[in-house]
């Protein structure tokens, strides 16, 4: 895989007409969480990126470059 792309997430999320808060409660982490990932401060850990690919509808390399 490429280089992971933080940016798709909100995009994506976007795109569902999906809050940040109720993408949190879809894979059970806290909106803050979600704040983060979508800033590109932290990497999601492979299971929460396969938690966020299904919930955003997508296959989990949509998130890399």
């Amino acid at each position: 895989m490429g280089k992971y792309n933080f940016e798709a997430l909100r995009k994506r999320r976007k795109e569902l007409g999906m809050t940040q808060l109720e993408l949190s409660k879809k894979i059970n982490i806290t909106r803050e969480h979600v704040v983060v990932l979508e800033k590109g401060r932290k990497l999601p850990r492979a299971d929460l990126l396969g938690r966020i690919a299904k919930a955003l509808k997508v296959r989990e390399d949509y998130f890399f470059l």
